[in-house]
């Protein structure tokens, strides 16, 4: 029941279930087909798991008389996995190794979070200070932060006080903003979709836009 309403969780943000190992449960974001926002997807699924085990525990102790903790590693890294889709997806590289470190450093009932994860999410998620950890095939150790959930206020994407001139989307501002004055004159709503590679600026633009 518990792996069945987790591996939920994982599916509804986007993630893959890899496998089952013991007690635990190994899951991907961005394999086979990258995302921006994977880390982030990652973390959403993360909270909603502990959230979710609240109500289990609920029914579990009123049933069984026990209860369940979890604790949760995320990390972010370049990763080794099967470029076929009808192989079986099992991926493996340092960046999964420091997300089980992470996991097994934990207490339960919290989230730690690698550093890559973190700058990938820092403007919409809290987290507490970072902690340096000593592990297992680290003689440097490794930086974790605690994620404590959603920031009350989202910061813009992109680098924290890095601002330049917006170069070589005229175009594309100057068609939104036709939209918007079309739907000021009509009064009608007008639906735009932005679609293209990570990085590429559509949050740039969207923020462009916006001011």
């Amino acid at each position: 029941e518990y792996f069945g309403a987790m591996s939920a969780i994982i599916n509804s943000w986007g993630g893959r279930l890899e496998k089952f190992i013991g007690d635990a449960i190994m899951a991907t974001f961005g394999v086979p087909a990258a995302r921006e926002d994977d880390p982030e997807r990652a973390m959403r699924a993360a909270l909603e798991m502990l959230e979710r085990l609240e109500s289990l525990n609920a029914d579990f102790s009123q049933r069984h008389g026990v209860t369940m903790q979890i604790r949760i590693g995320i990390n972010t890294g370049d990763v080794i996995a099967p470029v076929d889709p009808g192989e079986q997806l099992i991926v493996g590289g340092d960046a999964v190794n420091v997300a089980a470190r992470l996991e097994q450093s934990a207490e339960p009932g919290t989230i730690l979070v690698g550093a890559r994860s973190y700058l990938a999410t820092r403007s919409t998620f809290e987290f507490e200070p970072p902690v340096q950890l000593a592990v297992k095939g680290k003689e440097a150790g490794i930086t974790a932060r605690r994620l404590v959930g959603l920031a009350p206020e989202p910061m813009p994407r992109g680098v924290p006080g890095l601002r330049g001139r917006l170069v070589g989307r005229e175009r594309e501002l100057r068609s939104v903003l036709d939209l918007l004055a079309g739907v000021i004159e009509t009064g009608r709503p007008h639906l735009v979709v932005l679609n293209g590679p990570a990085g590429i600026g559509k949050s740039r633009l969207v923020r462009e836009f916006s001011d």
